[in-house]
């Protein structure tokens, strides 16, 4: 297990903060109060990353921008800080206020209830022409938030249109679409009676494929007659007209025995009338379906249809072959018909012949490597390998199927060892099986954030996997209103924040269970907490970190302009003898607060003493000192991580369409579609891709905002796109399922209404992406790695704190899981909780080769407590017996 010492001692004094407003009077008049137009469903909407270090004296700089949609007013502030000793910052700012006047009929808000109905959809239509189409509006959510009482809104009514006509009700549901663009509306009811509608589209393109598909049974010699019964096909391909009319024209590997074929897709009847349809069935049984219904059957002969009668349109049909006797007839196979004022038999030509690769069970050819190793990305090629449900060998699923097209399909290889069997389910049915071997291979890399991080315990190899809980208190779901961010604190409680300006901290058992609760007092009155930390150089005291924030302060009138726009601050939050937790200084004051819901968000230190900060959109003031950017054009980012790889990453939201226009120049614009949020590898000095006219002064790259969707030169791209809205983001540094998952970032979707979802991030050794997968549909807005490799998720609106537990068993014998707090100070002197199997006493523990004092307080052989020694950089955890 690695442990690592940070780079630089950093203690923190409360500091005060000056701060000057611009002198000319007009700016008072671009500033209303008015609220900021949300662009996504995070806190941000124009970001840059900076490093504060304090000086003596105060400047102002002001300036106006127009833009096509709203006025946007900029101005920075360099405060004074006497902080005692240096200390350095580092935060993601926001310099843009979006200004409008504020409504007066809405109770203070531009809006309560936010329909969000996804899309735009896609779907490939089948035989009928038609394609279902999932519609889900989880998103949806209301802005309703009485900083007074603490109520909070939630969307308690659904309805989507098309035409003007109701199509659904709920939250989400299936909807059969006709081919072309359909517009769609989404309106939504909150519990404060307030509506919203959005508009979104489904596009449904013609799902066929030229050709009629061919599955191939060798050794099989009588498959059953109906076109879907009977065993898996062992092989497939592709033809575009069924003229197999000589022995050579069959595969060479089916010839030498009985074999059957079964040759599905659809035959466009391209006018109304009557047809006959005629088999050229050698040496074999042959029968036709078309539709449900078996229109020829026969054997050794050429098989002609009566006249059937057929409107314009596509129809389905199955061709089955089935060859008996290998020494018999040479086998012969040709499909032909008369349409209807046509005297002649022909072939039907290959325009006439289409297939529906997503409508078929998937087949299943080969895998490549042909002998992997647990842990490998495998590569599976066949047919009809769309809309995947799972992928399994042996007993266990493979991590994260991606299709690649109908032909390849991508996933990471589960815990099995030796000889296997592979199935692919996709929402048509179970491919057949194929068999292969599979080694243990090296799952352990050596190098932090590449393929699990470092050297795991070897023989502790277990699969990938996790149940989806809540976190329990008294038999019951544990509830607390409003909840945002969480961190896992030396004393190994959890600290969730929460926007009534309130901590709960809570102790647990190795599981879900509560075993001791207690909450803070208020941060402030009115004042909301979105961000949580704790300094691994603190070694001597428990002491929280927390972002706080007056949010609506000035459509709700709770503060003046002059105190609103610049009423974030970062607190520091002690036990006290009269709260478990409180408020016991202010670290920082002046940050920018939008007038709505963006403000100061996530926090997190990296391991050079700088503490991060994600600072939402909104006002147009950036709090100063000797400022430098760090990185700037990050446009949305709710979270970041310093990873023990030494980079830092952040989740960043992606522009919305219709919600203003895209910057194209410094003085041009032009309009924006819907981007996919990112994950992005921060770089020290780099251009992530968000305009920022005002930079752009000095930077004229940084006037032109480039979408993800884009290969744009001029700026730092992003390293993965993600899921709307994805804002949570850990590194996973526990040794659970034998160090697999260990150096992964793992990131999270707001779960709104839903069950969200957690997506597994693989770097390399450069530190970027290998791949992206969907780890499991359990999640929330922000997460914290439990003790034992869990992940604990605290959803907003819902009220609850989700839970992943490892489906671990005990190994037997003494495992190292995860070390908590996993960084501290080089002196050393700070207490270490170690979490594994078997750990009882006696035992000993070293920190890079040297003793870890003090070694005790055990409990039920799962963990204990050491005091570690002084060192630096990444060290590894050794636990033995004496």
């Amino acid at each position: 297990m690695n442990y690592t010492f940070r780079q630089q001692q950093l203690r923190v004094f409360a500091p005060y903060h000056r701060a000057f407003q611009c002198p000319d009077a007009k700016w008072k008049d671009s500033l209303l109060y008015g609220p900021l137009h949300e662009l996504r469903h995070g806190f941000c909407s124009e970001q840059n990353t900076h490093s504060y270090k304090p000086v003596p004296t105060a400047a102002v700089g002001c300036t106006s921008i127009r833009s096509s949609y709203t006025h946007l007013t900029r101005f920075f502030i360099d405060p004074v800080m006497d902080f005692g000793r240096a200390f350095n910052f580092c935060f993601f700012a926001v310099f843009i206020a979006l200004t409008s006047a504020a409504k007066k009929n809405n109770g203070g808000f531009d809006h309560r209830a936010h329909a969000v109905p996804g899309g735009p959809y896609q779907g490939a239509a089948g035989g009928d022409g038609k394609a279902v189409i999932r519609l889900n509006g989880e998103l949806s959510h209301s802005h309703y938030f009485n900083a007074f009482t603490g109520a909070t809104g939630r969307i308690v009514n659904y309805r989507w249109t098309a035409g003007g006509k109701k199509i659904c009700g709920s939250r989400s549901c299936s909807v059969k679409f006709s081919l072309g663009k359909t517009t769609i509306k989404l309106r939504v009811i909150d519990n404060s009676g307030d509506s919203a509608i959005a508009t979104t589209f489904v596009y449904v393109v013609k799902g066929s494929k030229p050709g009629v598909r061919v599955w191939y049974y060798p050794g099989n010699g009588w498959a059953p007659n109906r076109p879907t019964a009977g065993v898996k096909a062992s092989q497939s391909t592709t033809k575009s007209i069924i003229n197999l009319a000589s022995k050579a024209s069959f595969p060479a590997f089916l010839v030498p025995q009985r074999f059957s074929m079964r040759l599905l897709g659809n035959v466009n009847f391209f006018k109304r009338g009557n047809y006959r349809f005629r088999i050229g069935c050698g040496g074999a049984a042959c029968s036709l379906w078309v539709g449900n219904k078996m229109i020829l059957t026969g054997s050794n002969r050429a098989i002609d249809s009566r006249p059937i009668m057929f409107s314009k349109g596509v129809r389905s049909f199955a061709l089955v072959f089935r060859r008996q006797n290998p020494k018999g007839p040479k086998p012969k196979l040709t499909l032909s018909w008369r349409i209807p004022g046509s005297g002649g038999w022909n072939l039907i030509p290959a325009k006439h012949l289409s297939h529906s690769p997503s409508s078929y069970a998937p087949v299943v050819n080969r895998i490549s490597p042909k002998n992997p190793s647990v842990g490998n990305v495998i590569t599976i090629h066949g047919t009809s390998l769309l809309n995947v449900k799972s992928v399994k060998i042996g007993s266990q699923f493979c991590a994260g199927p991606v299709s690649k097209s109908q032909f390849v399909l991508r996933c990471v290889m589960p815990g099995v060892s030796g000889k296997q069997k592979l199935r692919v389910t996709t929402k048509s049915g179970k491919s057949n099986a194929i068999r292969f071997n599979v080694g243990r291979g090296n799952f352990a890399s050596g190098k932090g954030g590449v393929e699990g991080g470092g050297k795991g315990p070897m023989g502790y190899y277990q699969p990938i996997s996790f149940s989806s809980t809540f976190l329990q208190r008294k038999g019951k779901a544990f509830r607390a209103s409003q909840l945002t961010a969480i961190a896992l604190g030396p004393d190994g409680k959890y600290y969730i924040g929460s926007l009534n300006g309130v901590v709960h901290v809570l102790t647990t058992n190795f599981g879900n269970v509560i075993t001791n609760y207690c909450k803070s007092s208020r941060v402030g009155k009115m004042r909301s907490i979105l961000g949580v930390a704790f300094n691994p150089a603190d070694t001597k005291r428990v002491r929280l970190y927390a972002s706080t924030s007056i949010l609506y302060w000035g459509v709700k009138k709770v503060l003046p302009l002059t105190k609103g726009w610049h009423n974030g601050q970062i607190v520091a939050m002690q036990k006290t003898k009269k709260s478990c937790l409180a408020r016991v200084a202010t670290v920082i004051s002046g940050l920018p607060v939008s007038n709505h819901d963006h403000s100061v968000n996530g926090v997190t230190f990296d391991h050079y003493g700088n503490l991060l900060v994600t600072v939402g959109g909104g006002t147009n003031a950036g709090v100063g000192g000797d400022v430098w950017v760090y990185g700037a054009g990050l446009r949305n980012s709710f979270c970041s991580v310093a990873h023990s790889n030494g980079h830092i990453y952040a989740t960043d939201n992606g522009a919305n369409a219709k919600f203003g226009a895209r910057s194209t120049s410094c003085k041009g614009s032009g309009p924006v579609s819907t981007e996919p949020d990112t994950l992005k590898k921060v770089r020290r000095g780099g251009f992530h891709g968000y305009a920022n006219r005002n930079r752009g002064r000095f930077d004229r790259r940084q006037c032109v905002h480039r979408p993800p969707q884009k290969k744009m030169r001029g700026y730092d791209r992003h390293i993965a796109t993600l899921q709307s809205s994805t804002d949570g983001l850990i590194e996973y540094t526990a040794n659970t399922f034998g160090a697999q998952m260990r150096g992964d970032l793992l990131a999270t979707k707001f779960a709104v209404s839903g069950a969200g979802q957690v997506f597994r991030v693989r770097l390399n050794r450069r530190g970027t992406v290998r791949s992206v997968f969907e780890l499991t549909k359990h999640s929330g807005l922000t997460a914290a790695m439990s003790p034992t490799g869990g992940m604990v998720m605290p959803r907003v609106y819902q009220g609850k704190v989700a839970v992943l537990l490892p489906n671990e068993k005990n190994p037997g014998r003494l495992v190292v899981t995860s070390v908590n707090p996993f960084r501290g100070p080089k002196r050393g002197g700070n207490v270490i909780t170690v979490t594994g199997w078997n750990l009882r006493a006696p035992l000993k523990a070293t920190v890079g080769g040297k003793p870890c004092r003090g070694v005790g307080n055990f409990k039920k052989g799962r963990s204990f407590t050491c005091v570690a020694p002084p060192g630096k950089g990444r060290a590894a955890v050794v636990v033995k017996r004496f």
